[in-house]
């Protein structure tokens, strides 16, 4: 009992607490259309009761118990998770995109992409995901930012995985929410997949690996070779080494070799093989890009540009023009132009990428 934080469940005054949520008066018509939210199940690991609004962590205010008992049986487990919660701030720019998803203001994504809908359309449907979110700012009990902490922290894998596809580069484009996102998904679709939950498989929970490994590198947090590693034998032996999954896993170990030449020869391979067996899928192209870019680095220019075509080729054939895969490539191709002296060759595609864009 000595270790528990001192006022650990709400009492009325923090319930009625001002959150000082700052919103535009839509926001505050809304709020009162809003939905119940759907109610928790208990904090507690070992416990299937539905939770208690009123009987939350006083201090994160993340953690719901049915009772008293449960809050006591879990603080061991919760007391780090509080101090990271209350540590927790979501960047302005997805409170906002979660504030006007909640709204259902497509007016907002309509100006924010510039007047393209299909922004906002694959932001909805991620959303809609995730149940009542609410509309206050800050760091109340109705906060946008607590309803992300829930997810992050809860046992609702179909909230958390809507959760880290709306953080990911597609959408939101925030790294450090979908670190936080992917790293609760992993453990929780291990458990699934473990406790033989129906439509979790082996392949989902190497999915899940794969995506840390990925949020890692995308956030800059060190090496994540052991993720990679374990998703490429993984996929080896589920799928075999000519699958697509199996391939991307390959070439994103190649991808953590310290030594240029070994990233070079391990790329090569891969990109021989994956344009007989899979020439239709991007990861294909995705190995030819790396591969140009190794070659051109090394001052291989004549091998880099011959890469960087089919590259271009083969994403403007799967992906089209607009992508921005192909006009990444269309860049790549103006960089390495004008390194070897070909500035009106270079000039062109630079005006390619630039009118796609």
């Amino acid at each position: 009992m000595a270790d528990l934080p001192a006022n650990p469940l709400n009492d009325d005054s923090m319930l009625d607490q001002e959150s000082n949520p700052e919103l535009d008066s839509k926001a505050m018509n809304q709020t009162a259309l809003c939905p119940p939210a759907a109610p928790l199940l208990c904090s507690n690991n070992s416990c299937s009761n539905p939770g208690d609004q009123n009987k939350r962590c006083g201090k994160c205010f993340v953690a719901v118990y049915c009772s008293k008992d449960c809050q006591i049986k879990h603080w061991k487990v919760h007391k780090r998770h509080c101090k990271e919660n209350r540590s927790f701030f979501l960047c302005q720019q997805t409170e906002e995109h979660l504030m006007c998803l909640s709204l259902d203001f497509p007016t907002y994504f309509n100006d924010h992409f510039a007047g393209d809908e299909r922004g906002y359309k694959r932001y909805k449907e991620q959303f809609d995901k995730l149940g009542s979110f609410g509309v206050e700012k800050g760091r109340g009990i109705a906060s946008i930012t607590v309803k992300v902490l829930e997810i992050l922290r809860g046992k609702d894998l179909v909230k958390l995985r809507a959760l880290a596809e709306l953080s990911g580069q597609d959408c939101f484009n925030d790294r450090e929410l979908h670190l936080s996102a992917c790293t609760s998904l992993l453990p929780m679709v291990e458990r699934a997949h473990a406790a033989g939950e129906e439509g979790v498989t082996e392949e989902e929970v190497l999915d899940a690996v794969m995506a840390l490994g990925a949020a890692h590198m995308w956030a800059n947090r060190g090496s994540c070779i052991e993720l990679y590693k374990r998703a490429r034998k993984g996929y080896r032996r589920l799928l075999g080494e000519n699958n697509a999954k199996y391939v991307d896993a390959a070439c994103s170990v190649a991808s953590q070799n310290i030594s240029a030449d070994e990233r070079i020869a391990e790329f090569r391979r891969l990109w021989e093989n994956a344009k007989v067996t899979l020439p239709d899928a991007d990861i294909t192209y995705d190995i030819a890009n790396n591969l140009g870019i190794e070659y051109e680095e090394k001052g291989r220019l004549k091998e880099a540009k011959a890469i960087q075509l089919a590259t271009l080729q083969g994403q403007r054939r799967l992906l089209g023009d607009e992508h921005k895969r192909t006009l990444g490539s269309l860049s790549n191709m103006g960089v390495l132009l004008y390194k070897e002296g070909d500035y009106e060759g270079a000039l062109d595609y630079y005006q390619q990428a630039i009118r796609g864009k």
